[in-house]
């Protein structure tokens, strides 16, 4: 009988059957450890980039910090103030006096830089902007102080100044605004501005403003040489139910007014101003409809008929026909005379 093999033999002392031992390769190495390192760094990065930006959304006062350090992270923290401001579920934080305080004294610090540079008015213009944005009386004077820069550089800065505080105005009860007397002198003035885009934005603000003085002012502005002006004038007076607004809300309604397209550099920006324009007259016409005497109300009535000629397009005609429908619900509810 055969007796069975040995399975259990001992390694040759030469090592022979076994493969050679070698040094590890580079290729080898950067695998096992330099590419996982990597990866653990990038981890740990996100990480920490996530866990920065939970810490500035728990105070947002860091943005105001990051907004001063004049570093990369400057316009970062305002796209997240912005995305935070604009969030509905911090509508409290626009009533929050810290934070408010802190983006003024900021705008406040940055006026007084005799600077020109674009990264310095961008900033400007985003923190009017901002400020605007708030319910609370501390906003204003910086406001108000931007908006009455003289140098020609500033333009854009006092714009979005004139636009932030017709924000404010309209958040914020006169009420409530120790400041009011300032803002609605800061408008008036800018209404007598040289510069046409300067009083357009000061029209509206006085618009929302509505005060005695703001409406005296808009009535001065219905005679405005520049269109824009004297349309932000009208909707501003119709707003608060003047009726001598109507002359310039018909211009505004004729599809054939042609003055305030001239700016506009191509056909499809001038079909956009002409319906932009059509539109914010046929608002004005609803709220201004009920101010007006009977004679008024037809010739009113006759220019809204017109827009819903086939000629117009579909959005006009069919706003058209809604205000034909609230101008019949109006007389309906008007007491006999």
């Amino acid at each position: 009988m055969a007796l069975p093999s040995d399975t259990h033999s001992s390694p040759s002392p030469s090592g022979h059957g076994l493969p050679p031992v070698e040094p590890p390769s580079a290729r080898f190495i950067l695998q096992l450890f330099v590419v996982p390192a990597v990866i653990v760094t990038i981890i740990v990065l996100v990480w920490l980039l996530f866990n920065w930006l939970a810490q500035m959304g728990s105070d947002p006062t860091k943005y105001v910090a990051a907004l001063r350090s004049n570093s990369k992270a400057r316009w970062q923290a305002a796209a997240s103030l912005a995305d935070v401001l604009n969030d509905v579920r911090n509508a409290d934080l626009k009533r929050d006096h810290r934070l408010a305080q802190e983006l003024a004294t900021l705008l406040s610090d940055e006026l007084q830089r005799p600077t020109d540079a674009d990264e310095q008015v961008m900033l400007d213009v985003y923190l009017c902007r901002a400020l605007g944005e708030f319910s609370v009386p501390e906003v204003v004077p910086p406001l108000v102080e931007a908006a009455g820069r003289t140098r020609p550089e500033d333009i854009g800065v006092r714009q979005a100044a004139l636009e932030g505080l017709a924000v404010v105005a309209s958040n914020l009860p006169a009420a409530d605004n120790p400041y009011a007397s300032d803002m609605s002198l800061a408008l008036i003035t800018a209404a007598g501005d040289g510069d046409a885009q300067i009083r357009s934005a000061a029209a509206f603000a006085l618009g929302v403003l509505g005060d005695s003085s703001s409406t005296n002012q808009l009535q001065k502005m219905l005679s405005d040489v520049y269109p824009d002006v004297r349309y932000n004038a009208a909707t501003g007076l119709a707003r608060h139910g003047h009726a001598g607004a109507l002359p310039v809300i018909l211009e505004m309604l004729d599809p054939a007014e042609q003055a305030s397209l001239k700016l506009e550099t191509d056909d499809q920006a001038r079909e956009f101003k002409r319906n932009l324009i059509t539109v914010n007259g046929l608002q004005a016409a609803e709220t201004i409809y009920r101010a007006l005497p009977s004679t008024d109300q037809q010739t009113l009535r006759g220019a809204v008929e017109r827009l819903t000629d086939k000629e117009q397009p579909a959005d006009i005609r069919l706003k058209a026909t809604e205000e034909l429908r609230q101008f019949e619900a109006n007389s309906a509810a008007a007491p006999a005379a």
